[in-house]
């Protein structure tokens, strides 16, 4: 059974990407995107796990350091 991320997790998520993104509507815009680096997945779905909440960190670090996957 997979661990659920924590609300504090996933807030702090949301905020890394309203700032990477330069607002909280574009932040909430690619939260809510299909992302190929995910799977196809949206970020706010994939961050509902601890294991999800880190696979959408890492990517915004990556995007974040113009790492591309």
């Amino acid at each position: 059974m997979k661990k659920r991320s924590t609300f504090f997790e996933r807030r702090s998520i949301r905020k890394e990407a309203n700032i990477l993104f330069g607002s909280k509507k574009q932040g909430r815009q690619w939260m809510r995107e299909k992302v190929m680096a995910l799977g196809g997945q949206k970020p706010k779905d994939v961050i509902k796990t601890k294991e999800g909440a880190q696979q959408v960190r890492d990517l915004l670090g990556r995007i974040e350091y113009g790492v591309y996957s």
